[in-house]
This record gives C-alpha cells, sequence and structure tokens, in this order.
C-alpha cells in the first residue's frame, strides 16, 4: 500500500501552487517515476510536460521496457511515449532557462553543480514536482559523504596536496531537513523518515492569503474601457504585472492619443477659419470680379495659383520614440509573459519592426508564446493574420520570429546579440521597438549603442536567483540610461515582486536561496535596515581564520555569516553563479 504522505504530498501541492520534492534513493528507483507522475496527472488540471536532465544518456529502449509497468491501478503505462518529456544533457542545461515544467527528474547526482540546480529547480511551476534519482546511494549518510564530479578537477597527483572535501553535499543534506515538503523514499516507495517527513500530514490547504491583492488585480482588469488594454489585462496573474502592463501601454498609445488630439485641434482651427473666411470671402469675390474686368490674364494666373495643392506628408508611424523602460525582477515572477504581452501591445499600436534580443533565443520561447496569447487576445488569428518562423521544421522548434499581416505588414524577430556591430547602426535604426531580455547578460557595448538610437527601448533584467545581475552592472546599465535621459529621452523604472510560476511562501525557492546564497544582496538589505552600518577605520579591523568545515556546516548562526560574506561577491560581480 502506498503511503498516504505521498498523495497528501502532491495534493496539498496543487491546491497551495506550492512545488513539492522527492528523493528516490536505490539503483531501480527510476522504475518508480510512472507511479508518483500518475498520481500527479490525476490530481493536476493541465496536461503535464516534463523536463528530465542527465550525464549518461539513458538507453532509453531498455528504460522504455522496464518503466512499463502495472501501475497502482491495475493499468499499463507506456510512459516515455506517451508523455511529454523533454530529454536534456546538464551541459545543455541552460537551454531551460524561460521555460516552464511540471516535473523535473535530475538523474546521476554526482554530475549535478550548484548552477545546474539553479537553472533546472526554477524552471518547475507551483505545485509541480523536483524529483532526484539517487540510483548510487541507499540513504541519505551516503549522499552527504558522496564526492561530486566537479571535484575531481581539484584533485592532484600529490599525496601531501590538501584533497577536495565534499563539504557542498553535507550541506546540501544537513539543510534538506528543513524543506517541509521532502519526502525520501526507497525504490518500493517507502518513505525515510528524514528531517520533516512526520509532519507532512500536518500540511494543509491553505486560504487564499492575498485577497487584497487579488482585489486590486481585479479593479484594475475591470477599470479599463479601452478595449485594447481590457482584453490584455485579463491575461495577468498578478497586480503588479497587471499595473506594469497597463503603464507599458499607455506609453505605447501616448503618440496615438497625441495625434488624435492634435486631429481635434487642427478640425477645431479649421472651422474657425471658415467662419473667418465666410466674412472675407465676399469682399475677396467683390475684388475678383473688379479685377476679372481690369486684367483678365492677372486674374486667370491668380486663379490657378489658389488651385494648386501641396501634398502634406504625414508621417504614418504613430509609435513613440525616445523613450526607455527597465523592467527588473527575480526569477519566476512573470517578466517574460510581461514583455510578450507587451510586444502585442506594441503591434496593436501599430510598430512595424520589434527587434528582440537575448543571450539565446531557447530563453525567449516564453515571450513569444505571450505574444501568440496577447494577439489572440486582441482578436488575431494564426494563418489569417499572423504565422510563426521557425529554425526548423518541427513542431519543437524555436520560434525565431512572427509575422503579422493584419492591417499591414508587421514582424517581431530574434536578434543574435553576436551578429550586431556596434558601430553599425542601421538595423537597430530600423525599429520602432527593441526589447533586450537579461540586459545583465549583454554586452555592455551593445546596450550603449542600442540607448543612444531614438528607438523606444524596454530592457528587462533579473535580480537575485541565478544570472541575477550585480548591482555593480545594473549600476552601469542604470547609469547609462540615466546619461540619455538627462539628454531628453525619458526613462522609467519597474518592478516584479510576486511570484507567478508558485505562490509566495514556496519552500522549495527558500531552499534553494539558503543552499545557493541567491538573495545575499537583499539579506545584506535587510541587516542594514536593522543595524547602523560605517566603514571602519583600517586600524580598528581584525584579520580572523574562518574554519571551512564551520562555515559550511549548514547551522543557523554560520548561514547567516555566510550569507553576509557572500553578499561581497553577489553585490559586485556582474553575473552571479553559485
Amino acid at each position: 500500500r502506498l503511503d498516504d504522505r505521498i498523495g497528501h504530498l502532491i495534493d496539498t501541492g496543487l491546491s497551495n501552487k506550492h512545488r513539492s520534492m522527492f528523493m528516490i534513493l536505490g539503483v531501480n528507483g527510476h522504475k518508480q517515476i510512472p507511479v508518483l507522475f500518475q498520481i500527479y496527472a490525476q490530481k493536476c488540471l493541465h496536461q503535464p510536460n516534463v523536463a528530465w536532465c542527465y550525464n549518461d544518456r539513458p538507453n532509453f529502449k531498455k528504460t522504455t521496457e522496464t518503466i512499463d509497468q502495472t501501475l497502482t491501478d491495475g493499468s499499463k503505462t507506456n510512459f516515455m511515449n506517451q508523455n511529454q518529456i523533454r530529454f536534456t544533457h546538464y551541459r545543455d542545461a541552460d537551454c531551460l532557462l524561460g521555460q516552464t515544467f511540471s516535473v523535473l527528474i535530475l538523474q546521476d547526482f554526482d554530475y549535478v553543480t550548484p548552477n545546474l540546480l539553479a537553472m533546472t529547480v526554477e524552471t518547475v511551476r507551483g505545485g509541480g514536482l523536483v524529483m532526484f534519482l539517487l540510483n548510487k546511494v541507499d540513504s541519505i549518510q551516503q549522499l552527504s559523504s558522496a564526492q561530486l564530479n566537479i571535484h575531481k578537477r581539484y584533485k592532484t597527483s600529490s599525496e601531501m596536496s590538501q584533497q577536495a572535501l565534499p563539504r557542498f553535499s553535507e550541506r546540501f543534506c544537513k539543510l534538506l531537513q528543513n524543506v517541509e515538503r521532502l519526502l525520501v523514499v526507497d525504490e518500493k516507495l517507502n518513505v525515510v523518515e528524514l528531517g520533516l517527513a512526520k509532519e507532512v500530514m500536518g500540511i494543509k490547504v491553505q486560504q487564499e492569503t492575498d485577497d487584497f491583492k487579488l482585489q486590486q488585480l481585479q479593479q484594475q482588469q475591470e477599470s479599463h474601457e479601452d478595449p485594447v488594454k481590457a482584453s490584455l489585462v485579463k491575461t495577468c496573474v498578478t497586480f503588479d504585472q497587471c499595473k506594469s502592463l497597463i503603464e507599458i501601454m499607455d506609453l505605447f498609445f501616448q503618440k496615438e492619443i497625441e495625434v488624435e488630439v492634435a486631429k481635434e485641434e487642427e478640425k477645431e482651427e479649421s472651422e474657425l477659419q471658415e467662419i473667418k473666411k465666410s466674412k472675407e470671402e465676399i469682399l475677396e469675390e467683390r475684388k475678383l470680379k473688379m479685377l476679372q474686368k481690369q486684367n483678365k490674364k492677372a486674374y486667370t494666373q491668380l486663379v490657378s495659383q489658389l488651385q494648386e495643392t501641396k501634398p502634406i506628408m504625414q508621417n504614418t508611424n504613430l509609435f513613440p520614440k525616445n523613450k526607455q523602460l527597465f523592467i527588473k525582477a527575480a526569477r519566476g515572477r512573470g517578466k517574460s509573459a510581461l514583455l510578450g504581452l507587451a510586444i502585442a501591445a506594441a503591434l496593436q499600436a501599430k510598430a512595424t519592426n520589434v527587434l528582440l534580443f537575448a543571450p539565446k533565443v531557447q530563453n525567449i520561447q516564453t515571450v513569444f508564446q505571450f505574444i501568440e496569447v496577447g494577439l489572440k487576445q486582441l482578436g488575431y488569428q494564426q494563418f489569417s493574420d499572423y504565422s510563426f518562423q521557425k529554425d526548423g521544421d518541427k513542431q519543437l522548434d524555436n520560434i525565431t520570429g512572427i509575422d503579422v499581416f493584419r492591417s499591414h505588414r508587421q514582424i517581431v524577430r530574434f536578434i543574435q546579440p553576436d551578429l550586431i556591430q556596434t558601430d553599425n547602426q542601421a538595423l537597430i535604426n530600423l525599429a520602432d521597438l527593441i526589447v533586450i531580455d537579461e540586459a545583465a547578460a549583454m554586452p555592455l557595448e551593445l546596450i550603449k549603442s542600442i540607448l543612444k538610437t531614438e528607438t523606444f527601448t524596454l530592457l528587462s533584467s533579473t535580480v537575485h536567483g541565478y544570472e541575477g545581475s550585480g548591482r555593480a552592472l545594473q549600476v552601469k546599465i542604470i547609469n547609462q540610461l540615466q546619461k540619455f535621459n538627462q539628454q531628453g529621452k525619458q526613462l522609467i523604472q519597474l518592478e516584479l515582486e510576486t511570484p507567478i510560476r508558485y505562490h509566495t511562501g514556496d519552500c522549495i525557492e527558500k531552499w534553494l536561496y539558503n543552499l545557493l546564497l541567491l538573495d545575499c544582496e537583499k539579506f545584506l538589505e535587510e541587516q542594514k535596515k536593522n543595524f547602523l552600518f560605517k566603514q571602519p577605520l583600517p586600524d580598528d579591523c581584525n584579520l580572523h581564520m574562518v574554519s571551512k568545515d564551520c562555515l559550511f556546516s549548514g547551522e543557523k548562526a554560520t548561514e547567516q555569516f555566510l550569507k553576509l560574506i557572500w553578499s561581497i561577491f553577489s553585490t559586485s560581480h556582474y553575473k552571479n553563479q553559485p
């Protein structure tokens, strides 16, 4: 009989939109994946997708034979063939950034690194499962002393040299004991008592704690008479995401409103001119009649001049210029979705050419997905109003662009950063809107060359978490933006704070951030609020030798000190990689 705690952990995780973690011990642990997946799939409301990460490529034929088995309800399953599974080698794990999965499977634990953990675990949506296949150990005690493959590079042939110690493995196992939503099971799904395993049945379905923010979101969504805004804000799931999208759309449609106001003023002016003309026309007609009688040739020349029409060159591009908008957010806050909806709004605002920059095309697939969500909300239909451009012919190939042909031809294109010459402004100047995702990962010279143009620029950057931009690079980008702001360009800064992949209070996020020290900068800011910090004189400073075994022991006191030390690196470096 299956332990009740397994079903209860998955059930409450889905209800609370909190992730759950399973660590499966034993060489045959992979055989229990279909069982856990079946329990999850029966309870969730969507079709689950799986990311399976490995180092040694599994023998999929053999794995399929062993993994197809009779499940708890007596039915047979072909787990490998019936489900959407993305197999990814650990060296290609960065391709998972920016994507969202229901289930994450990590095998070959000795090849797992802190960077890999940060890249993969954060891709799991709220209510999803994180599974570790620990086929080389039978207990957590064995795992705590396990040597990771990365330690080999620090070993030398000299017997006298200091060898690498598995401090990360020890601290990893120590911090697992504080994870509320964790179960360690053997290859027969028997629960191994560890940490808070006995308290799993005490986890309750939480009542909605964000009623006020939810009410704010609903008020924002219902308060817009403009059909474009009313359609797009319905797709927002947090208040700050909705508020940011409205602010972006206000900027997009600002010039269109200005043109409408100008037309109204021009109409009023023309009406006044007509009234004025009606009084003067009588006198002019009398003069023309007198002129006609006196000089017929001069009269003919005058009439031909009056009838000449001079064409007025109107700028058909209503998209605003000289505006720069900077969005910062931690991972999992809906930044990619916001960018996608903003681009859809830009297309509705008559933006003809939209250029999208990102480190890799795989990282912006969510952006393209939400461009489509936004277009559908606005009544666009695929094939008749828009079509996708891909880097191949297969369904799972990456989207590289969108062609829109509803009212006039409009394009959205992903641009590889290294293909742009910073001294060649031709392509950049053609754009109506430039979107730079993960600006902190872009060459600074490219950012500078883009900011020099008049094009509306939308930049985003991840703060805290894996590859969160350090304070040094953020300061550099902000300084560049403020420099151009002084030259007449408008600068707006937005921040997304509410988690969107999972609900606030997700204990897997807390465990991961503590394990990999991903929020040290935030911790340092909190410490500054509580204590009066001032720079001491050199003579007042003391030098201490710190025991590494103590520093990485995972104890509460040492963890706080470790965060303060690590904050020096995370606040000064350009890109945080644990």
